[in-house]
């Protein structure tokens, strides 16, 4: 971090994490995934988060990974989002993210050579999360995801992809290399075609456990660190070998088939506690380094994990108790759906050097408090009561049949924390049954519970504050009868804690849940289809209750029973409002790509024209250009895993 400061003006600064590009919009090349807004405002060392966007809640496209066709399409859509704060791109005192929009390029300078930009970003929207934390007291941040974005800086094949940084009183001890377990959920998500999450739970459903599994494999990574050439054969053999088992390998090669899976799910199950473990082990590795190499006392120390691996819960609440840390913190936006945020708090501490900023909760999405009347006609044929109740009423409801819950700011991150989110009682399996089905997921799938923090000792093991469902504890022996519907099956439970401070309304109605009840617990799982983004506006939440025959919904604590669920015809889950596509046909879009693209280059190609951030200058329709960029990447490929077609 320099010593001089940059000045930076009072007002609003907009952070991106974008990718633009008009061949990459047409071709629907990946560039980056989750992308981002962020808008801070400044007021002398006071930072503030204004309002964060997750593209994919706007556009529809799931993990938005579709690029701007251009700078000017981009600032479209920052003025349409901008517009319901009543401000415009040209309000801002920065912006920051963007070659072509950045105010400066001052927070490239000083990059550390040999770590990626992508995982640094990762690091501040940790680092940052209590600014009294991070200039205060002392802290342990590792980030540690699936893999860096070559977009963000140059020669990101050559760097470290993973870092952690040691605080002591404001004073940064690094960013120095770490190894992250991310890449082998990368890898074995895309060989079985399931998402990382998905996995997760499967591996700790099923009792089938293999025999002799070789965890040495986090030894090998850990003298790697980018890793691929060595581990990747090692999980090929380790799959292979387990995909091939039957039936009769019971007792020999594995143990506890469970007969409640088919056998195809045992065999990925064993796979998945096997990557577990190596993951446990591998971060466990990256602590115990950090322990030695800084003298860290845990018990005096915060941890923060982020990047998209922080996402497994099991291994923070493995590392917390094992270790005894004094705290654990992280964004709820760990994974590169948080990017600009990390790009903000950087560019901040970058120029001011000091200033204060504290995420008090995770309530910073799009903001609708009222129904709209436009809304209101729309739906006027379904709507039998709209009433003011009190909080007993609402769980009375909650008891009767699970209830969509629309509240105010929408959640950042991936994770329903409260404010879009399927509410329901945990005290019957039944209840687990009916919100999969509604959900559309396996059955196996846990939902996880939202306990209010002053009970959370009463009802799990070993248990720390949790507010945005990154801790997973077991459920106390003599509760497991009682709340069988938020439970694994292996008795644990992904828990969120929520107080009165940072969501009222659904604190006091979880206080009146437990007074009829005495059960301090509900039921949450996100509001959102198969292949849905989380919803985003109150018109979504209705076409959702409606499409899935939902008696009740409550919006801003409004209660909403509706009518008529046959006689709604939408089958889909409702457009997103704003419209992302330049063209609108594919005859259109083929001719548009053929324009940009007289020299006929392979999307293999093009790909990586739009991800290396030393390729921004570089024009395909230049022959000469394009020579040079294949020399180039022909460099890179015998320098890294990146094998091209061009």
């Amino acid at each position: 971090m320099r010593d001089e400061k940059i000045e930076l003006k009072d007002g609003y600064y907009l952070f991106l994490y974008v990718a633009v590009g008009e061949l990459a919009h047409l071709n629907h090349l990946f560039i980056k995934h989750d992308q981002n807004m962020a808008l801070f405002k400044k007021d002398g060392d006071e930072i503030d988060l204004v309002r964060f966007w997750e593209l994919e809640r706007f556009t529809g496209i799931k993990q938005h990974d579709r690029a701007f066709y251009n700078v000017e399409q981009l600032k479209k859509v920052c003025n349409e989002l901008l517009a319901a704060l009543s401000l415009k791109i040209e309000d801002m005192a920065g912006i920051f993210g963007c070659s072509d929009l950045d105010s400066s390029d001052f927070y490239r300078e000083d990059i550390p050579k040999n770590i990626a930009f992508h995982s640094l970003l990762h690091m501040y929207t940790g680092l940052f999360v209590d600014s009294n934390i991070f200039f205060n007291e002392k802290l342990l941040c590792l980030a540690v995801d699936g893999g860096p974005d070559s977009v963000l800086d140059d020669g990101v094949s050559k760097k470290y992809h993973y870092c952690g940084t040691y605080v002591e009183h404001g004073k940064m001890d690094g960013p120095y290399n770490i190894i992250s377990p991310g890449i082998l959920w990368a890898y074995m998500s895309k060989k079985f075609g399931l998402r990382e999450g998905t996995l997760m739970a499967l591996g700790s459903a099923t009792t089938s456990r293999l025999l002799d599994a070789d965890y040495h494999l986090v030894y090998e990574i850990y003298n790697d660190h980018q890793g691929e050439q060595t581990f990747f054969p090692r999980v090929d053999e380790l799959m292979d070998r387990v995909l091939k088992l039957t039936r009769e390998d019971e007792g020999v090669k594995f143990v506890n088939y469970d007969e409640r899976f088919t056998l195809e799910e045992n065999l990925i199950s064993m796979v998945v506690k096997v990557i577990q473990q190596i993951s446990i082990n591998i971060m466990e590795q990256n602590v115990k380094d950090a322990i030695e190499r800084f003298g860290i006392t845990p018990e005096d120390t915060t941890l923060c994990i982020t990047g998209g691996y922080a996402l497994n819960c099991g291994t923070n609440s493995y590392l917390m108790k094992k270790y005894g840390f004094k705290q654990f913190v992280a964004p709820p936006c760990v994974n590169d759906s948080g990017l600009s945020l990390g790009l903000g708090l950087y560019v901040f501490h970058k120029a001011m050097g000091y200033f204060h900023f504290l995420l008090h909760d995770s309530y910073h999405g799009e903001d609708f408090q009222t129904i709209s009347q436009k809304t209101r006609q729309e739906f006027a044929d379904y709507i039998e009561i709209m009433e003011t109740v009190n909080e007993e009423k609402i769980a009375e409801d909650i008891i009767s049949y699970p209830i969509v819950w629309f509240d105010g700011n929408a959640e950042i991150g991936p994770r329903a924390l409260g404010h879009r989110s399927l509410i329901a009682d945990p005290r019957t399996n039944k209840t687990k049954e009916i919100l999969n089905d509604i959900k559309q997921r396996q059955w196996w799938r846990p939902v996880a519970p939202i306990i209010m923090l002053e009970h959370l000792d009463e009802w799990f093991e070993d248990a720390i504050p949790s507010p945005y469902m990154l801790q997973t504890f077991q459920v106390k022996k003599d509760k497991l009868n009682v709340v069988p519907a938020i439970e694994h099956l292996d008795y644990s439970a992904r828990v969120q804690t929520i107080e009165e401070s940072n969501n009222p309304r659904l604190y006091h109605v979880l206080e009146c849940f437990y007074g009829k009840t005495g059960v301090p617990i509900v039921c949450n799982t996100s509001l959102n289809d198969k292949g849905e983004p989380i919803i985003n506006n109150i018109s979504e939440a209705f076409n959702f209750a409606l499409r899935k025959n939902i008696p009740i919904m409550y919006v801003n604590g409004i209660r909403i029973k509706l009518k008529n669920h046959s006689l709604y015809k939408e089958k889909n889950f409702m457009k997103r409002p704003i419209r992302f596509l330049v063209y609108s046909n594919e005859e259109e879009r083929q001719q548009m790509a053929d324009q940009q693209n007289p020299l006929q280059l392979s999307n293999e190609f093009l790909k990586w024209k739009y991800r290396f951030y030393s390729f921004r200058n570089y024009d395909i329709a230049n022959p000469s250009d394009v020579e040079k960029m294949k020399k180039i990447i022909g460099k890179l490929s015998r320098v890294s895993s990146i094998k091209l077609d061009v």
